[in-house]
């Protein structure tokens, strides 16, 4: 009874999330068009703000339950969690004694002879435990998902069909690694140690299948090439001294641990994502004021432009955004001041202008900073 309560349970967190969807979605609406109101006429006549409200047009609220564009992926989603759910919850009680004999559970020992009865529903248990793994550790994924789609405002038929997807590939995966691994020594010496006679490192191959099933699967098949001798051509890896920067956005002045966490929460998680980011949609979506986002967004396009140790330089020099940089290298006496603290070509410094004053993020950026301005 406990197990069936259990693999209800699932179902209706499921199913409560996605009702979920629609009301916190329906809220966000009305929270949305009161902000985006309030707005000042001279903010209200910007690009950026055009945009923002097509942005929020294209994620008008539906009921995800009975819309025609939702309904199917939606209650293929449910049925999906139902049915590896009632496996399993309800796994123990099908395989406790000698129960029904499968290629898909037993693999190869369900052809007969070397294993049989309780042995062969012992191993035939065990690779229903990594599916339930693999499966517990898929379902958290995609309930995370889905908070962070609400989040953002990014519910798609489609998202719904990608999650089902993800649910029965590392099931399916699950089951074919157990078996896989049992023809594989050096893995299944691993992967079987055990705890008496239980092969508890099972589970370390279900939770990785369940977490991340496209690297599972690629270590799996390294594994097998390697057993079989096969030499497989890839390209070679990126030298890590020429990999770009971890453009963090502790290099924004102002950013906490709090106010970062707040972004990442709508996907603005380093300073080239926030420098390209519409500001009113960040000021509509966070209690942040319209002026600390435009600074925030003003210093991110700087920081894009050099690395770390430039802009450290610049901002002793006072030069703290795209702005104020914009000004100080249209400035001849300013731009080789700047060529003297930082070593950059004066030509190149003078190309910044034209590239600067032709980028579109900027513009719109500094049209909305200009709209800001007291008359």
């Amino acid at each position: 009874m406990y197990s069936y309560l259990l693999a209800a349970g699932s179902v209706l967190l499921l199913v409560g999330f996605l009702v979920a969807t629609t009301l916190f979605q329906q809220r966000d609406a009305t929270q949305r068009t009161t902000i985006l109101e309030s707005a000042p006429v001279a903010v209200k006549c910007t690009e950026f703000f055009q945009s923002a409200n097509a942005y929020f047009a294209r994620r008008k609220d539906k009921t995800i339950f009975w819309d025609r564009d939702y309904v199917i992926p939606v209650y293929f989603l449910v049925l999906t969690v139902v049915f590896w759910s009632v496996l399993s919850f309800l796994g123990p009680s099908i395989f406790a004694s000698d129960g029904p004999t499968s290629y898909v559970w037993g693999g190869v020992y369900a052809i007969g002879g070397k294993m049989s009865g309780p042995d062969l529903a012992k191993y035939q248990s065990s690779t229903l435990f990594v599916v339930s793994v693999a499966f517990l550790v898929s379902y958290y994924r995609i309930i995370s998902g889905l908070i962070g789609r609400i989040n953002n405002n990014d519910i798609r038929p489609s998202m719904y069909h990608f999650f089902t997807v993800r649910i029965m590939k590392s099931c399916l995966l699950a089951i074919a690694a157990r078996h896989v691994v049992e023809a594989l020594p050096d893995m299944g010496n691993v992967l079987n140690k055990s705890a008496g006679d239980y092969p508890v490192g099972l589970a370390a191959l279900g939770f990785a299948i369940g977490w991340d099933s496209k690297w599972a699967s690629t270590a799996l098949l390294h594994a097998i090439r390697n057993f079989l001798g096969w030499q497989s051509k890839n390209q070679r890896e990126v030298d890590p001294n020429h990999l770009p920067q971890n453009m963090s956005l502790l290099e924004i002045q102002g950013m906490v641990e709090e106010k970062i966490e707040r972004l990442s929460e709508i996907d603005v998680d380093n300073c080239q994502k926030l420098a390209e980011e519409n500001p009113v949609i960040i000021w509509v979506r966070t209690l942040y004021t319209l002026e600390v986002v435009i600074d925030w967004i003003g210093q991110a396009q700087l920081c894009v432009l050099f690395e770390a140790a430039t802009v450290a330089v610049l901002r002793n020099l006072g030069v703290r955004d795209i702005f104020c940089y914009l000004d100080v290298i249209s400035c001849p006496e300013a731009c080789a001041a700047i060529h003297d603290a930082t070593k950059i070509p004066v030509a190149l410094l003078k190309q910044h202008v034209t590239s600067i004053r032709s980028d579109p993020s900027f513009l719109r950026l500094d049209q909305l900073r200009d709209s800001l301005r007291p008359s």
